[in-house]
């Protein structure tokens, strides 16, 4: 995808940007990202401070600035590394409504209901990440329709994926469980299911 290839070259170019003076320190910087999105999805761009997320790593700010020139561009590179790393479930082509089911729990538990979703949640309105939370969107888009596509649910596709991705978004706003008694992965099936027109 065109999102994920403009993501790794930018990934890419800090990394050659780096090797041309101190070489970087891979584990460190990896513990910079995961902490800085956990601070996102905890309290959003707002809530993220340099100076607690070096002491929480146990490092300095300096280190911090040696790799990001701002907080903004630190919190759009934890997003990226942890959007970029998630590899989607491949279709098995042969039920629709389970590929569905595989690729959108996927999304729901490793994007939506984890830190990259919930720091999304908290900043996609921000013009900085417009442009991430636009590209996870897309993508998403991507493979839904490489589900749909030559199938009886083809009818209304772009509809179908609009409520498909407007119900994981709610999903990531609400607790897991609420009064219905279901889980939300049971909801998400029989979203899925609605959609389709495969309910009684």
């Amino acid at each position: 995808m065109a999102w994920r290839e403009k993501n790794a070259n930018t990934v890419s170019m800090r990394t050659e940007k780096e090797s041309k003076g101190r070489r970087p320190d891979a584990e460190l910087t990896d513990r910079i990202l995961t902490t800085c999105l956990a601070h996102l999805a905890a309290g959003g761009l707002e809530g993220l401070s340099l100076a607690r997320l070096a002491a929480d790593i146990g490092t300095s700010k300096q280190a911090l600035y040696r790799r990001f020139s701002s907080k903004e561009e630190l919190a759009r590179a934890s997003l990226d590394a942890a959007l970029t790393t998630f590899l989607p479930p491949t279709p098995e082509r042969s039920n629709p409504a389970r590929d569905l089911s595989r690729l959108l729990q996927a999304y729901r538990q490793n994007v939506f209901l984890n830190d990259p979703g919930r720091a999304l949640l908290k900043i996609r309105h921000l013009p900085a990440f417009e442009p991430i939370a636009l590209g996870l969107e897309q993508e998403l888009q991507f493979h839904i329709r490489q589900i749909l596509i030559a199938t009886p649910f083809e009818a209304d596709m772009a509809v179908r994926i609009e409520l498909f991705i407007a119900f994981l978004w709610h999903q990531a706003q609400v607790s897991e469980n609420d009064i219905s008694g279901l889980s939300s992965a049971q909801k998400l099936d029989h979203a899925i299911l609605t959609v389709l027109g495969l309910t009684a």
